[in-house]
């Protein structure tokens, strides 16, 4: 009689891992018209790859600048939308009026049209839950980049930002240019907290993108010159330093990236992996700027003891956008005078950043003498966790009968009706994502003879 808890071994594999709403992703761009010959198109010049995880797609609403949207146009956004969803991807999507950088010319005459525009497309977009995660921009200025625009005054910034928002589906984020517009439609200088993060505001849901990442000093003006202690600094851009800070901490409840941009200093691997962890960013774009990344695909990682020791700037960065948990233990506890039985699993996050969405995950029992497998699923409070900052999950026991057990465990992201399997780093790991964690000797009632 007894128990008796057979730990097994943890180490991170050095895999390049492919979860939801991280990563390299590949840019696609989409003309949207009232032609199905259009989609056709667009799917023969951009399939979708296997085993793709994460794109963004780009879509010129142009064609409507003076109108509003037709049924058969939002019919053929919702035909590539669902095509992305089968296929089970996760999307940033780019809704804008300019790929010349000519914003202005492009955009619709008056902001009305604009907020028509985001009223029609929100009916589309509520439809797809888990795939849609982020949208940057609030349709309009120079390849969506919110410069160059007729609508860059406070109270247009604040009614686009809110209407942008206010057109996703659950769980999904808008994104804005830069931390000034962020506090410009926060109203505030302060990042959110913990408790706003959770509070289901408006702000919860904005978060940055920069297609400018370590491009210069400012990040070709992502950035400024003005200290946050100035009385006006609600409205500016700050210096770098602080800029740097604040995303650091507004970044730990909601998701940062873009694209790095012009080989120079600040983007050597030293530098930028010290950066890109600052910022706390989670994508990137895989083929902008090629002088970069060939710089980071050059650089030889060393570091004893890694994973990645030996490998390339270029892979390591990868292993590190988003989250990447890793598993570094597991005990069994209890089971003696009442107590109540838990599994503690150890973890922590490799990662730059948080994972930013619901996550659940489910406890596998193989039964090592019948072969039988029964699982119990448990909200995992993964969200918002930060980096490399080691945490315990504490999972209570079913009760279990007599028996010689295999328990493994598998991480899941959802919303809605949507879910998909979040792949640890560790070396075990199966492809079905459970982590096999030990074996449970739990004999309570027989002699081990008696059992077998």
């Amino acid at each position: 009689m007894g128990i008796r808890w057979e730990k097994f071994e943890f180490a991170d594999s050095g895999r390049l891992l492919k979860n939801p709403g991280c990563g390299f992703y590949r840019m696609k761009k989409y003309m949207l018209t009232d032609s199905e010959a259009d989609v056709e198109c667009f799917f023969k010049s951009y399939p979708i790859r296997e085993g793709t995880t994460l794109e963004m797609l780009e879509i010129n609403i142009s064609r409507y600048f003076r109108t509003e949207l037709t049924d058969k146009a939002k019919e053929n956004l919702r035909t590539i939308l669902t095509a992305y969803k089968k296929a089970g991807v996760t999307l940033i999507i780019r809704i804008l009026y300019d790929w010349d950088g000519k914003g202005k010319l492009y955009e619709p005459k008056e902001l009305d049209e604009v907020i028509w525009h985001m009223s029609q497309i929100k009916s589309v977009l509520a439809e797809f839950p888990g795939t849609v995660y982020i949208m940057q921009g609030v349709f309009i200025g120079s390849w969506g980049e919110m410069h160059n625009s007729a609508y860059l005054d406070n109270k247009s910034i604040n009614i686009l930002v809110k209407k942008a928002v206010g057109m996703l589906p659950p769980g999904a984020y808008s994104a804005v240019r830069t931390p000034a517009i962020w506090r410009l439609a926060a109203g505030r200088t302060e990042p959110l907290d913990k408790q706003e993060a959770s509070d289901g505001s408006e702000m919860s849901r904005v978060s940055l993108f920069n297609d400018a990442i370590t491009a210069s000093e400012t990040d070709f003006g992502s950035y400024g010159e003005m200290s946050r202690r100035d009385p006006l600094s609600i409205h500016a851009k700050w210096r770098r330093e602080e800029e740097l800070r604040f995303q650091n901490r507004l970044c730990l409840y909601v998701p940062n990236g873009g694209e790095v941009l012009v080989s120079n200093p600040l983007n050597d691997f030293e530098q930028a992996n010290r950066t890109l962890r600052r910022m706390r960013v989670s994508y990137l774009n895989s083929d902008y700027d090629r002088s970069v990344l060939d710089k980071w695909e050059s650089h030889v990682y060393n570091k004893k003891g890694s994973a990645f020791d030996g490998r390339s700037g270029l892979d390591y960065i990868a292993s590190r956008l988003g989250y990447r948990f890793l598993i570094t233990g597991a005990e069994f506890r209890g089971g003696m005078l009442g107590i109540q039985e838990t599994l503690e699993v150890k973890m922590n996050n490799l990662g730059y950043s948080p994972i930013y969405i619901e996550c659940g995950a489910e406890l596998r029992f193989h039964d090592d003498i019948t072969g039988r497998n029964e699982s119990i699923e448990f909200d995992a409070e993964l969200r918002y966790r930060t980096p490399l900052k080691p945490f315990t999950l504490e999972i209570r026991m079913p009760g279990l009968e007599d028996g010689i057990y295999t328990l493994s465990l598998r991480l899941y992201g959802r919303q809605g009706d949507w879910s998909s399997t979040i792949h640890t780093a560790n070396k075990n790991a199966g492809e079905d994502g459970f982590v096999p964690l030990g074996r449970l000797h739990y004999i309570k009632s027989l002699t081990l003879e008696e059992l077998i």
